[in-house]
Order: structure tokens, then C-alpha cells, then sequence
């Protein structure tokens, strides 16, 4: 009887340690565009814990990436990952800052109906993108630009939404192209629907995976935006390492993948 009191008693301490060392963790909403391989060290970093290592309980919420700025600067979220949205907002004085970046090269294709052979053929045409003012956007007006198109004169580019949404779009035929991120690409390709451009292979730069914060919260909680980056970075690692070696990150472990034959997103 003794002994089934003192482990009861153990039990009942470590409960209520655990509840409150719970309840001491800080809810930290951060915006993240969709969900892509862009996000991959964010989501690493949360399911393995390591956030939660430095006491916070990360919400990842899905918004567009030029409302995930405007949530960001209202104080909606405390953190924004929508890369190169980001950008324009800072260059014309916003106050904010770019922290940290996942990568540089924008994993995005544009694909279009196999009628459509090149991106002269896009004009007069409907192109989806993600919202306006976003990354996708952004380098869609610039590749147009590139081949004598206008974004606004030339070519409709209209906001259909994040993730798989815009290949559901160009299948619908809402629009006959659309910019693309994986999944989606592979989706596009299986269905045969033409690829115009491989961002990824462009000598362009497109930060993606960033970490965006206010210059009110940075100075006003710089603890946090340093527990949050530190967490964010050894997902980042992580992901690194289980890319290098062919692993499936996943939860609170890394698993070989079954093979599969290979596809090229070229």
C-alpha cells in the first residue's frame, strides 16, 4: 500500500509539472504561404519538438503570402514566411525585416495548355497565380516583361489561390496557365499540360522559407524571435541532413522512402 501511495504520489507531481510546464509555453502564430517544400524546415522544426524545446507552441497558419505581410504588420502573427512578398513592403519603408531564408532559388514552373508553346503564345491569355503582389507574381510580371509582354496589358493574371489550387484551375480551364510549385508541377506534367518555364533553372533569385518579423517585435521581443530562428534553423539542419542521405523527414523521424521511379520536374 505504501509503495502504490508513493508512485500515485510521483504520478500526480509529474502531471502537474507536465500540465504546467504546457501551459508556460508561448503561443506563437506564424504565416505560412501553402503547404510546399518552402516550409519543410518550419514544419520539421515543429513536429520533432524543437520549438517547443524553447518554450513555444508554433501555430502554422495558411494565408496568401501578400496577406500573411499585411497580418504580420497588423500584428495578427508574429512571424511571416512568405519570402519575396515580403520584399517590396520592406524596400518601400515598411517597418520590417527579413531574418533568415530557406532558399534562394524559386521552386515554381509555369505550365500551360499543350496548345501553348512558349510564353509569347500567353498573351491575351489567363495565367493563375497565388494572389497578387506575391512571389509567383512578381516573377511571372518579370518573366513576361522579359518577352516583351506586359502583366497588366497583355496577359489577365489572375489570384486563384495557393498550393495545388492553381493546377485545379488550369484543369478546370479557368485559366491556360498557371504558376506552379510542387506538387502541383508533377500533377500538371502526369496530366499533360505543357511546361513553358522551370524557375529553378533560371538565373533568377527568389527568397522562399524566410523568416519575416516586425521591427516592434524584434526590439520589443528579441528572446523570442531568437528561440523562434534558433528552432527554425536545426529543423532547417535536419531537413539538410535528410535530404543529403535520401531520408523521408517526417514526424519525430527520418525514414528511407520506398523507391518509386524517378520523375523529372524538369
Amino acid at each position: 500500500m505504501t509503495i502504490c501511495l508513493q508512485f500515485i504520489t510521483i504520478l500526480i507531481v509529474y502531471l502537474l509539472g507536465s500540465s504546467s510546464w504546457a501551459q508556460d509555453l508561448v503561443k506563437v502564430p506564424v504565416q505560412i504561404p501553402a503547404i510546399t517544400p518552402a516550409v519543410t524546415a518550419f514544419a520539421i522544426a515543429r513536429d520533432r519538438g524543437y520549438y517547443r524545446e524553447e518554450g513555444l507552441d508554433v501555430q502554422l497558419i495558411v494565408m496568401p503570402s501578400a496577406v500573411g505581410t499585411q497580418a504580420l504588420l497588423g500584428g495578427n502573427v508574429k512571424f511571416s514566411t512568405g519570402g519575396g512578398a515580403g520584399l517590396l513592403p520592406i524596400l518601400r519603408g515598411a517597418p520590417m525585416r527579413f531574418m533568415f531564408t530557406t532558399f534562394s532559388r524559386p521552386m515554381f514552373w509555369l505550365y500551360a495548355r499543350p496548345e501553348l508553346r512558349s510564353v509569347e503564345s500567353l498573351k491575351g491569355r489567363k495565367v493563375g497565380v497565388s494572389s497578387i503582389g506575391s512571389g509567383p507574381d512578381s516573377l511571372l510580371r518579370e518573366l513576361l516583361k522579359k518577352h516583351g509582354l506586359d502583366g497588366t496589358r497583355d496577359v489577365v493574371v489572375l489570384p486563384v489561390g495557393g498550393g495545388t489550387a492553381r493546377y485545379f484551375a488550369l484543369q478546370a480551364g479557368s485559366v491556360d496557365a498557371a504558376m506552379l510549385s510542387i506538387p502541383a508541377n508533377l500533377m500538371a506534367q502526369d496530366a499533360g499540360f505543357r511546361q513553358l518555364v522551370s524557375f529553378i533553372d533560371q538565373e533568377w533569385i527568389e527568397l522562399q522559407g524566410t523568416i519575416n518579423v516586425t521591427d516592434q517585435v524584434l526590439n520589443a521581443e528579441g528572446p523570442l524571435v531568437e528561440k523562434f530562428i534558433r528552432a527554425s534553423s536545426k529543423g532547417l539542419f535536419t531537413f539538410a541532413i535528410c535530404a543529403h542521405n535520401r531520408l523521408h523527414c517526417s514526424g519525430n523521424f527520418c525514414e528511407r522512402p520506398k523507391m518509386q521511379p524517378q520523375r523529372s520536374t524538369n
